[in-house]
């Protein structure tokens, strides 16, 4: 062990365990001395007040990066708000449950069972409301399915005639499944119909 103090009181103390441990104190109280543990083990007594001062969080920590939900991202806030959201809070609650809750179960298999519980609920899993209109997709190949934008060939034959928007009404493979009779529809002019829907 090596340690060394400057004339500010700020202590620098350098211990080898399994690694290599770098630490940095202004407590009067370290002493930078070897302390024996319970359980017999010896190590320097600004390490054993750190750990004592962090068990919870390093506990808290630890249990959280198990199955951790981060992923790269130049949005820093996002990291922190997944953190405290799947991470931090389902440990909480996991403790919670373990503590005062009637089934005894993993980490793992309690995040499970919030999943499971969140995608039942069909109000939750439905990304897009039954009353919000929608340009879906004809199956099948596009040789097949396409038809001609309704709107287009209204307006079209409107200005030009029948046989003209007939033979030049842009064809297209999308359509509104929430309006009378489902109409074949372009991006355009669903936008133009449903602008009030949004």
């Amino acid at each position: 062990m090596m340690s060394f103090e400057n004339r500010s009181g700020v202590k620098f103390l350098k211990w080898t365990d399994k690694r290599p441990v770098c630490m940095l104190t202004t407590s009067k109280n370290h002493q930078c001395k070897f302390v024996q543990g319970t359980n017999g083990r010896v190590k320097p007594d600004a390490v054993f007040d750190y750990n004592i001062a962090k068990k919870g969080v390093d506990l808290s920590d630890q249990l959280s990066a198990y199955y951790s939900c981060l992923r790269k991202t130049i949005k820093w806030y996002r990291k922190i708000i997944i953190q405290l959201i799947c991470g931090t809070s389902l440990v909480n609650a996991w403790y919670i449950h373990k503590r005062w809750g009637t089934k005894n179960m993993t980490m793992l298999r309690f995040r499970e069972v919030i999943i499971d519980n969140l995608l039942s609920n069909e109000q939750i899993c439905r990304y897009i409301p039954s009353h919000k209109h929608v340009l879906q997709s004809y199956e099948g190949s596009a040789k097949d399915t396409r038809k001609r934008c309704k709107e287009c060939y209204k307006n079209m034959s409107n200005k030009k005639g029948r046989a003209y928007a007939t033979n030049n009404t842009k064809r297209v493979k999308t359509y509104c499944g929430l309006c009378e009779g489902q109409p074949a529809l372009c991006l355009k002019c669903f936008n133009k119909l449903h602008k009030n829907n949004k």
